[in-house]
C-alpha cells in the first residue's frame, strides 16, 4: 500500500509522550503511523455499525 505524506498539527504534550516512548526517530514515526491506522479502523467500524459508539452505549462522552 503506498504511503502518503501529510502535515498534521498535534498537541505538544501528546508529541512529547510519543518521543519519550520512542527510542529513535524511526520508531517515533512508526508509533504515529500505527495510531493513525487504529483511528482509521475505528472510523470504519463506526460506519459499518451504522451508529457512533457513544450512541451504542459503548463509550461515554467523559471517556474520550
Amino acid at each position: 500500500m503506498p504511503l502518503v505524506r501529510k502535515v498534521v498539527y498535534v498537541e505538544e504534550s501528546d508529541l512529547a509522550a510519543i518521543k519519550a516512548a520512542a527510542d529513535s526517530r524511526a520508531e517515533e514515526v512508526e508509533i504515529i503511523r500505527e495510531a493513525i491506522h487504529l483511528a482509521a479502523v475505528r472510523v470504519r467500524r463506526r460506519k459499518t455499525n451504522g451508529a457512533l459508539l457513544s450512541e451504542q452505549g459503548a463509550v461515554r462522552r467523559g471517556d474520550l
